[in-house]
Parts: C-alpha cells; sequence; structure tokens
C-alpha cells in the first residue's frame, strides 16, 4: 500500500499472503494495485519495498484512467471486490479490509 499509511503497512502483508493460498486453490480472480502516493517516487518506493504479486496499474497512467478515477478514495487501504460484470460487491467503505478478503474467499467457493 502507500508508503505514508500505517494501515496499508499493516494491512498489505495480510492481503499478500490471502492472496497467494487463494491463487494456489482458485485462478479466477485478480487483484490491482491503484497506489494512493501522490508522488512517483513514493509510488515506486512502495511498489518496491512491498514486493506486490498482483497487478500494479503504472503511475503514469493511473489517474488519467477513467476506472482508476471510479475508484479513488480518502481511505487508505481501500479494497474493492468487483465481479466480473462490474459490480461492486464488497470494499472497506463498508468494512475493514479483512473483510472483504472473507468475502472473497467465499465468492471463490460458491
Amino acid at each position: 500500500g502507500s508508503g505514508d499509511c500505517s494501515r496499508c503497512a499493516r494491512f498489505t502483508p495480510e492481503l499478500k499472503k490471502a492472496y497467494r493460498e487463494l491463487k494456489a486453490r482458485h485462478d479466477n480472480f485478480e487483484v490491482v494495485y491503484l497506489s494512493g502516493d501522490r508522488s512517483k517516487a513514493a509510488y515506486e518506493r512502495s511498489v518496491a519495498q512491498n514486493e506486490l504479486p498482483w497487478r500494479v496499474v503504472p503511475y503514469e497512467t493511473m489517474y488519467a484512467a477513467a476506472t482508476a478515477r471510479s475508484f479513488q478514495s480518502d481511505l487508505m487501504p481501500v479494497v474493492y471486490l468487483i465481479r466480473p460484470d462490474g459490480t461492486v460487491i464488497a470494499s472497506t467503505a463498508s468494512g475493514e479490509a479483512r473483510d472483504v478478503v472473507k468475502r472473497l474467499e467465499r465468492e471463490l467457493k460458491g
């Protein structure tokens, strides 16, 4: 997560662990990272330090993408669980980030 975010620093390792465990059993989902970092240097530092195993939206295109703008938030970390049809079925706006991971587990089992 964002380099200046203590909640992100705690949550990112949990998400990485859940991602690896779930990817080993299910290949029908993906995590896409949109940084909350305000500078390219902070973004690059955050991505490098966290060794993210999932897709990372490049800094240069992050704020230009309409999809990215639609998911901007003042919350960090913010996690959305989105079905392939674009329906948001869970987000950290409605609970803790860990709750979204649990919901993803349920969705993948279902």
